[in-house]
């Protein structure tokens, strides 16, 4: 009986301690144009995922190419986009200028999508909270987490400190799914449902960073956002 107790709590230990690889899925949008996205937003939204992330802009486009992520998006009950601040005023300690879709894409929050960097390497820090035009924003990995599983209690009140990441396992926070295998139906249902999805590019393009100083790792903006957004979630 002692043996089968023991047992059984180890079974309950390794049921409830998910690995954060299982709780974070990108789907790589690729090349596709607005139609696609829609697509895939709308086999993503059938699994019903715990929050869908946008780590893409979406200007303003024509009607008939914007339909379905519009219809799509009114769908789903939890989704954060990104944003993007620019110009920095050191002496005010705020930022003049904001990047943001347009308004015809109905998300419920945004958080700002900068990474700290030079020279397109990632130096791993970053704070939680920037300001623009006397409002707060939240950073995007920061946004995912607290509108999902929670943010841990170490980093709920550090604002504009900068935090610094571990990003030397980027590739180890996620499950990914390209387009082809989104399409094809070529992936597990328990990789989208109750999961946190988010959708960026992955490829060779210029949103690419390197996570060292020798240059010898490249990833996706999307991939350091993952990776963030694993070590913020409170599980």
């Amino acid at each position: 009986m002692k043996i089968f107790k023991l047992l059984a709590i180890g079974l309950l230990i390794i049921v409830g301690c998910k690995s954060k690889e299982d709780l974070i899925t990108i789907v790589d949008i690729g090349k596709n144009d607005r139609i696609k996205i829609g697509k895939q937003l709308r086999i993503i939204n059938g699994f019903s995922p715990e929050l869908v992330a946008l780590d893409f802009y979406l200007v303003p486009d024509s009607l008939e190419k914007d339909t379905i992520i519009v219809k799509e998006l009114a769908k789903i009950h939890n989704t954060v986009q990104v944003v993007g601040l620019y110009n920095f005023h050191e002496e005010l300690d705020t930022w003049d200028s904001l990047n943001v879709s347009h308004s015809k894409f109905k998300v419920t929050d945004r958080g700002y999508s900068n990474l700290i960097g030079d020279n397109s390497v990632v130096d791993g820090t970053l704070p939680m909270q920037q300001s623009y035009l006397d409002k707060e924003y939240y950073s995007f990995a920061y946004v995912i987490a607290k509108n999902s599983f929670g943010v841990k209690s170490k980093y709920r009140d550090s604002g504009r400190e900068e935090v610094g990441f571990d990003l030397d396992d980027v590739k180890g926070n996620y499950t990914l799914i390209s387009s082809d295998d989104l399409f094809s139906g070529n992936f597990r249902p328990e990789d989208l449902t109750g999961k946190i999805v988010i959708m960026g590019y992955m490829g060779e393009a210029e949103d690419f960073f390197y996570v060292d100083r020798l240059r010898t790792e490249k990833v996706n903006g999307v991939e350091i956002h993952a990776a963030i957004v694993s070590e913020l979630i409170d599980n």
